[in-house]
């Protein structure tokens, strides 16, 4: 086989692949993207640190929220994290947004 012939191979393979991504991407979309702009967000459920109460979305009805979940072990997650709590301090006062945040162990 020619070096031509494997490079024909190659791109039938990967255009095979392309096409069966793009099949499954179509008829897979709402398990690959079950999120989209202007759709009702998932309901969750946290725990306030240092009280005995959950909050669920419920409880910001009618704010904008960005429910950020992350990790307190790696660095730039605590960097981000500290930015995250400026935005929230700066905003608090306008009533108008809300950052809930979700701290996991892994």
């Amino acid at each position: 086989m020619t070096a031509r012939q494997q490079w024909s191979v190659v791109g039938a393979v990967i255009a095979i692949m392309a096409a069966g991504l793009a099949v499954a991407s179509h008829y897979m979309k709402d398990e690959l993207f079950p999120v989209t702009i202007g759709s009702t967000a998932p309901d969750f459920r946290a725990k306030v640190l240092g009280d005995n109460r959950y909050k669920t979305l419920a409880d910001y009805k009618g704010q904008v929220v960005l429910l950020n979940v992350w990790e307190p072990g790696v660095r730039r997650v605590r960097r981000r994290c500290r930015a995250s709590n400026g935005y929230t301090k700066r905003t608090a006062t306008r009533g108008s947004s809300s950052w809930p945040s979700a701290s996991t162990t892994m």
